[in-house]
């Protein structure tokens, strides 16, 4: 899951400015949820109930759950590979192929894949699901260094086995378990910025336990935080030794658990913690003990901190965001009928403008669309969804074309009371026997410049 994620956004369910993510064939979110939602495959509503698109379009929460069910449907639609252990990473193949699209079009037989060198180099020399199984054995890195998860080998099945019309697999060269890990950990970090040579800070760190057993705070094998301190260069994400040259010190004695922390549950310790007296960048590792035994001794990798002793922080601390404003509507996509369509003289057919509350306030049915400029087209207000701050949902409004040839602009804007805000809604189009209409230059969205979000799942 975490593979298909960083493929399809790069883990990124909005866009800079907190707008929805959303890719030009509306595919949403983290996983880039297709299927169902408005805009997709021509239907400008959608097919999901729209409380449902709702959540998959603004909480990533939601977002990565509806994916993991979606892949699960997938999983049970396609023919069985080996043993149809869901524990066993290559008997995934399948079902990652048909979250993209099954068919042809992702079939490791396509003379569309070269296959030269490998997918991290070659993205497009490979079909969707070797794709994604080859950072589950090749993890990308954080900006620390830190692995997004730990490496699990994979082997491909036979491409010759697989054949044009793939069916059940069941000689596999070797398979790999990826059974839910007992003892692991996840990280809640506090940011460290200009700290001064020598100086000896309390730093909170969040630890979550992500694996299958609870953390006893007593006993021989109580669980207590604790952390490595090492020079540039090395490497702590391999075994390490204390008395290495880049070891510089550890935490001493553990900060201990308050109380016995439960599989999905955070433990917020605070750290006494030196800093070198020497400028310069150095590697803090987060890494809890059990009993007297390192988890990066158990299989647990430690997780990264650089910190700049003594130096200009990498990058300035971004300041506190102002208050969002009362009322305000940001325009996300077109769902139907984008700017520069031709439409036949009098016309019917349904306009969709996908939308983001941005506002701090929920809208009511008091807030609509009030028509501005142009022709109304039959339309002079327009219901709104009701959307809390930091939702998203479509408005779909039915309108008819003139009967008389030219170019066309209609413009709405919300309306709240005697209060106009947020930005403006237009339709522009043309009809045929007169000007034919320009589109307006569209607003570049402020996207992450690393996503790159990729072909999404048909369902």
């Amino acid at each position: 899951m975490k593979a298909v994620g960083w493929i399809e956004s790069h883990w990124e369910q909005d866009r800079a400015d907190g707008a929805p993510l959303v890719s030009f064939d509306f595919g949403y979110g983290i996983m880039q949820i297709t299927s169902g939602m408005a805009g997709a495959f021509g239907n400008v509503s959608g097919s999901l109930p729209a409380t449902i698109q709702t959540e998959i379009a603004s909480d990533y929460t939601y977002n990565i759950g509806y994916g993991a069910a979606l892949l699960a449907s997938k999983w049970a639609a396609t023919p069985a590979i080996g043993d149809r252990n869901p524990a066993e990473v290559e008997n995934w193949y399948y079902a990652l192929w048909a979250y993209n699209g099954w068919g042809w079009m992702n079939n490791p037989n396509n003379p569309r894949f070269n296959h030269r060198g490998n997918p991290g180099t070659n993205p497009t020399g490979f079909p969707y699901q070797e794709r994604v199984l080859y950072l589950v054995s090749h993890p990308p890195r954080d900006s620390d260094g830190n692995p997004l998860w730990p490496a699990v080998r994979v082997t491909l099945p036979s491409r010759k086995a697989i054949g044009s019309n793939p069916g059940k697999l069941t000689d596999l060269a070797s398979t790999h378990r990826e059974s839910a890990h007992s003892l692991d950990v996840a990280y809640e970090p506090h940011s460290l910025a200009g700290v001064a040579p020598g100086a000896r800070l309390s730093v909170s760190v969040g630890i979550v336990n992500t694996g299958t057993t609870a953390w006893s705070a007593t006993g021989a094998n109580r669980v207590g935080g604790n952390y490595h301190l090492f020079a540039i260069p090395s490497d702590p994400w391999k075994p390490f030794s204390t008395s290495a040259r880049n070891y510089l010190s550890s935490g001493g004695t553990p900060v201990a658990l308050a109380r016995d922390i439960a599989p999905g549950a955070t433990a917020f310790l605070t750290f006494q913690v030196r800093f070198p007296a020497k400028r310069g960048t150095y590697r803090l590792a987060w890494d809890p003990q059990r009993g007297k035994t390192w988890f990066s001794r158990l299989g647990v990798k430690p997780f990264i901190q650089t910190v700049r002793v003594g130096l200009p922080s990498a990058s300035p601390t971004p300041s506190l965001d102002a208050p969002p404003p009362v009322q305000d509507l940001r325009y996300v996509a077109d769902t139907s009928v984008p700017d520069g369509s031709v439409l036949a003289a009098g016309q019917s057919f349904r306009k969709g403008w996908l939308v983001f509350n941005a506002g701090a306030k929920p809208w009511t049915s008091a807030a609509v669309l009030k028509h501005r400029s142009g022709l109304a087209l039959g339309r002079p207000t327009i219901a709104l969804p009701t959307l809390q701050p930091c939702q998203a949902g479509n408005v779909v409004a039915p309108m008819r074309a003139p009967t008389k040839g030219g170019s066309y602009r209609s413009v709405w804007r919300m309306t709240n009371g005697n209060v106009s805000a947020g930005d403006s809604l237009s339709v522009l189009f043309s009809v045929p026997g007169g000007p034919v209409a320009t589109p307006t230059p569209p607003v570049a969205p402020t996207v992450t410049p690393t996503i790159t979000p990729t072909p999404t799942p048909v369902g």
